[in-house]
């Protein structure tokens, strides 16, 4: 099912990306980016099953964003490059969760989204901030 909602926010960063769709994904995936063979179009993918609250969805999102104005799709270097795909995914976390305001300009969490960062960062099972 394709977010319009999200569409639109994935648009303000990159008009290639088509649409942000809701997709069962493999285990232990939250989200992906699927590029054209001309790396000109994407489309992201949010498991939706697997978020907990609207703070995820939006990392999640975000974090997707990341790889493609990050260029970790790139011609050169592809994500599934085992030694450099664990630094992409940290880089992507992190502007995501400086995009999302949760960690300042110096990387630290936010005082008031301390319990979000660590939810995000560590996957938690449950919703830390409200509990859930």
């Amino acid at each position: 099912m394709v977010s319009l909602f999200l569409t639109e926010i994935a648009k303000d960063y990159n008009r290639g990306i088509e649409a942000v769709e809701f997709k069962v994904l493999e285990k232990g995936m939250m989200g992906k980016v699927v590029a054209s063979k001309l790396r000109d179009a994407y489309r992201l993918f949010i498991d939706k099953e697997k978020m907990k609250c609207v703070p995820q969805i939006m990392f999640v999102l975000y974090h997707e964003i990341a790889h493609i104005e990050l260029f970790h799709l790139g011609y050169k270097f592809y994500l599934r490059d085992a030694i450099l795909q664990e630094a992409r995914e940290k880089e992507a976390d992190h502007w995501a969760l400086n995009k999302l305001g949760i960690i300042d300009t110096a990387g630290k969490p936010t005082k008031s989204d301390m319990a979000c960062h660590e939810c995000l960062i560590e996957n938690s099972p449950m919703c830390l901030k409200y509990k859930k």
